[in-house]
């Protein structure tokens, strides 16, 4: 890991939580969508951090009174469920910002549903996906 320091502010220093996101994979790999989200301590103990072209920051909304739950959407999009569906939508090995945003993503209720359930995350994600098509081709 790479340090920097800036002699003063910098709008390339990210100083909330985030997500970070490979922005570029190899056909290789088992999983196309690989997501983490930033380590509480990093913004506690340097204050903010900068990444590089290789990954992508998802921000939440600042101007939402609630704050998302960044473990969750994380672990969402390294399912395999959402992986496939990307890979449908996007042939290259480069994650787009574009692709990212038309990424349908099953219905909130749907998946606390299945978690309910007693599921695996994984299966209960793909359950979900299948409820959502279920009410479509009714």
């Amino acid at each position: 890991m790479d340090f920097v320091q800036f002699d003063r502010d910098s709008a390339a220093i990210i100083r909330r939580s985030a997500i970070i996101l490979q922005r570029t994979t190899n056909n290789r790999q088992p999983r196309r969508l690989i997501a983490a989200p930033l380590a509480p301590e990093v913004l506690s103990k340097f204050g903010g951090f900068v990444t590089e072209n290789h990954t992508l920051v998802l921000l939440p909304d600042e101007n939402k009174t609630a704050s998302p739950n960044l473990n969750l959407i994380a672990q969402l999009l390294g399912s395999a469920a959402v992986d496939a569906m990307y890979r449908r939508s996007s042939g290259t090995a480069s994650v787009s910002v574009a692709a990212l945003r038309d990424l349908p993503l099953p219905w909130p209720a749907d998946l606390q549903a299945t978690l309910a359930q007693g599921l695996s995350f994984d299966d209960a994600v793909r359950v979900a996906y299948e409820m959502a098509h279920q009410r479509l081709v009714k």
